[in-house]
């Protein structure tokens, strides 16, 4: 009897410990949950030539729930020139210590990217992210030094998104003209301007012979109204 009771005992323990594997294993299988839907943004749609935009991939569930944990691929798949590259950290080559990146995998790691899958003489054009607990992943977008767009494909769990970013040169600088100091106009009253000193001379000598002429008038009006009165009297 005893015998029966200990043989049901063990097997009731090996009945658990198969079911607890068997829990363990179905839950590691469906973690992370399979992927509903991935949408992805861009801090801005336009840069200048080198300039770094940040993009932005939320990962969701079936039921619309963020997803942690999920593995997100950024992938430049066009872009107009050969430079253009991407990053997790948001720092550059030279910013994190390296004269040029190589071409090869160790580019990627070097820039903080140990996920990078493929390179070019710049830095990492494929990254590989993993979402937050909201289920967001990031990563950095350095537009190379060529005008043009550059589209950068995402994915996740099967599920692909899609974001474009408009690269230009910046407008050029536009010289300050300065002109040539010709002197204060007639109405300034600066004293140190040639011009200024002209026309106040001008105006000096015209009050002047305004002056003589309206003396040489008044003695010859009374002169002559002197004469007629003298003509009158005889």
């Amino acid at each position: 009897m005893k015998t029966f009771w200990k043989q049901a005992m063990m097997a009731a323990v090996i009945a658990a410990v198969v079911s607890l594997a068997a829990v363990a294993v179905a839950t590691a299988q469906g973690y992370p949950p399979p992927v509903g839907n991935i949408t992805s943004t861009t801090s801005s749609t336009t840069t200048n030539i080198d300039g770094t935009v940040t993009l932005s991939s939320t990962v969701q569930d079936q039921s619309g729930g963020p997803i942690a944990g999920a593995s997100v691929i950024f992938t430049i798949t066009s872009q107009p020139g050969s430079d253009a590259y991407l990053s997790l950290t948001g720092g550059s080559a030279q910013q994190i210590g390296t004269s040029s990146a190589t071409g090869s995998a160790g580019a990627g790691h070097l820039l903080g990217d140990s996920h990078a899958t493929s390179v070019n003489a710049a830095g990492p054009t494929s990254v590989t992210a993993t979402t937050n607990t909201q289920g967001v992943a990031t990563a950095y977008l350095h537009a190379g030094s060529t005008a043009g767009t550059v589209v950068v494909s995402v994915t996740s769990g099967g599920k692909t998104s899609q974001v474009s970013v408009a690269v230009s040169a910046p407008s050029p600088s536009v010289p300050g003209v300065t002109l040539p100091n010709t002197g204060n106009g007639p109405g300034s009253t600066a004293s140190g301007s040639p011009l200024g000193v002209v026309f106040a001379a001008a105006a000096a000598v015209f009050a002047v012979l305004l002056c003589c002429g309206a003396g040489v008038w008044w003695r010859r009006s009374r002169a002559h109204s002197g004469a007629e009165g003298s003509g009158r009297n005889g």
